[in-house]
């Protein structure tokens, strides 16, 4: 079975009003447990989001392969739209995406959508801040 990484933030979570300070939308790093949905499976697996502005970083070192974020766009209510440009490793077989960013009470609420052979791939998680 090929492997995904990545995520798509819940209908709920984007129709929220949310308030996020200036300072909490800059960037920071975020660590926690991803979920990913396929239509004929489900995973989970460890991942690292890194955001420093309008770029940033993924890592998905169980599945050897890191993404490149790079900034499409907000939404009206705060949410940070990437692109995610994947780097697999010799291992590795993830795929590129689209990554939505919701700051919320200090986590990070991170969904992802891609597709492979035409079949769809969404993905989402609640990210802890990094211990420093």
């Amino acid at each position: 079975m090929r492997q995904f990484a990545f995520p798509i933030v819940a209908t709920a979570v984007l129709g929220a009003t949310v308030q996020a300070s200036a300072a909490d939308t800059a960037g920071g790093t975020w660590v926690g447990n991803m979920r990913q949905i396929d239509t004929a499976s489900e995973q989970s697996y460890p991942m690292r989001l890194r955001i420093d502005g309008q770029a940033g970083t993924t890592i998905y070192q169980t599945l050897d392969c890191v993404g490149r974020l790079t900034w499409l766009g907000e939404t009206r209510n705060g949410a940070r739209v990437f692109q995610e440009t994947v780097e697999n490793g010799p291992k590795g077989s993830c795929i590129d995406g689209v990554v939505l960013v919701t700051l919320v009470s200090g986590k990070a609420v991170l969904g992802w959508y891609g597709t492979f052979g035409e079949q769809p791939s969404v993905a989402s998680a609640v990210l802890d801040p990094a211990p420093t």
